[in-house]
């Protein structure tokens, strides 16, 4: 039985080619899903968070980023930002999608002087918004170093910038509260936007692709023609469409 499926599906590359491109069009409205679920919150999300050097919100085993290495200092720490308005955290729901980490580089609260520690800033902090659900999919992230008014700071600033990329995401309105500025994540989580993509898309196969293969396999076993139902028992081309069919005997 299964070399005549493995014959069949040889002979019926039309229908071949309309399974693999509904699994395309689903892994693509899953990666769109994906999407949406980090760009909504980023743009609608409405709590605050704050970060506090302390143990209580110390990171374990952080993976700090490192793509700012040579401009800024060694890390020291990183923390978990809690809402800085907890009894807000669930006024909409996809809040729950929105995870916030700060990651402190250097000593801790000292000025920049230009003239006492160089062009290398002695604190510096990258606070990363991740979003996404059910699993953090995209991030932005903002920077701040102290004493970020100064001249020179400004050029500091630009190289970093230039070093970022897509990592700062891109600055929008907010929709429920237009004169805060929201940031839109564009970097990749690419480990959750995989999970979420194949989750999304996967429950969306699970009505439009598995239906057409679960009636590929019941016409296999019940010798119907695969385009239209048709008992077509041992012709060779089916009665009713007028399409092609394999040998039964050589099932």
């Amino acid at each position: 039985m299964r070399r005549g499926m493995i014959f069949r599906m040889r002979k019926r590359p039309k229908e071949l080619s309309r399974v693999r491109l509904r699994i395309a069009l689903c892994a693509c409205v899953g990666l769109l899903i994906s999407l949406l679920t980090a760009f909504v919150p980023a743009i609608f999300g409405n709590v605050d968070y704050v970060g506090f050097e302390d143990p209580l919100y110390t990171v374990e085993n952080p993976d700090p980023p490192q793509y700012l290495h040579g401009l800024i200092p060694e890390f020291r720490t990183a923390v978990w930002c809690a809402p800085s308005v907890p009894q807000y955290r669930w006024q909409n729901w996809f809040d729950s999608s929105i995870a916030f980490h700060e990651y402190y580089y250097g000593m801790r609260y000292n000025e920049w002087d230009l003239e006492v520690h160089g062009e290398i800033p002695p604190s510096f902090m990258i606070r990363r918004g991740s979003y996404g659900f059910p699993f953090q999919c995209m991030y932005a992230d903002e920077v701040a170093v102290a004493n970020g008014g100064a001249p020179y700071t400004m050029t500091f600033f630009d190289r970093v910038r230039a070093r970022s990329g897509l990592r700062e995401g891109v600055l929008v309105s907010g929709l429920n509260a237009p004169m805060v500025q929201r940031i839109l994540p564009l970097a990749p989580h690419w480990g959750g936007l995989m999970l979420n993509t194949l989750i999304y898309g996967g429950g969306l196969g699970a009505f439009f692709v598995l239906p057409v293969l679960i009636t590929r396999v019941r016409r296999i076993r019940n010798g119907l023609c695969l385009v239209c139902g048709y008992a077509i028992e041992d012709l060779d081309v089916c009665p009713e469409c007028g399409q092609t069919t394999r040998d039964h005997a050589a099932a």
